[in-house]
């Protein structure tokens, strides 16, 4: 058993006096870096015998926590590891085979599997939800309109009508709401005049 991207060195006994590989080598020593069965003959000068050496890799180099992860404040995020590992060891050095993240940042974990180890970070961003800050009832007297203007330009607003301007015009009462988003954050939000 040998790790990817590693080879297996066969060095035979010095009882051992001849070899013959299945491809007709008689290499008495021989490296192997493919997974495979390789039958051989050996001899001691007096009794041959046959075998077949095999050889499986652990394939962990592939290893991989997926893409970075963007979610909106709130919303719960689990690192998780789905192969089954003889250790795991995340950044703030637990060994669980999960790990919950509370704070944007970047979290890493180690694995190993036999003698054979990969590593993967995965950078997770909390995205903070949209926050209003104007006034939430508004008094007007008769005949005057109020103007509503998007405190930041980096939001989005949807109006309950459809309505997409972040500049708009009101000239009756009533309670009017609107949904800002950012990055795909979303808050519902409303005003009276």
């Amino acid at each position: 058993l040998i790790c990817e991207g590693e080879e297996f060195s066969l060095e035979l006994g010095t009882d051992i006096v001849g070899i013959e590989w299945f491809d007709g080598s008689q290499d008495a020593n021989r490296i192997f870096t493919q997974p495979g069965s390789y039958p051989f003959t050996i001899s001691n000068g007096l009794c041959t015998s046959d075998s077949t050496l095999v050889i499986d890799v652990l394939d962990i180099a592939t290893f991989s926590l997926g893409a970075d992860i963007a979610v909106c404040e709130g919303e719960d995020v689990l690192l998780n590891i789905e192969d089954e590992f003889d250790s795991v060891t995340w950044s703030d050095l637990t060994s669980e085979s999960t790990l919950p993240v509370f704070t944007s940042g970047s979290y890493y974990v180690d694995v190993t599997l036999g003698s054979c180890q990969a590593s993967d970070t995965v950078d997770v961003e909390f995205i903070d939800t949209p926050v209003y800050t104007g006034v939430e009832s508004i008094e007007l007297c008769e005949g005057e309109d109020y103007l509503f203007e998007l405190n930041n330009p980096t939001y989005s607003i949807e109006w309950f009508d459809g309505n997409t301007s972040p500049v708009r015009s009101f000239d009756q009462t009533g309670i009017f709401q609107f949904e800002l988003s950012f990055q795909g954050c979303e808050g519902d939000f409303q005003f009276e005049l």
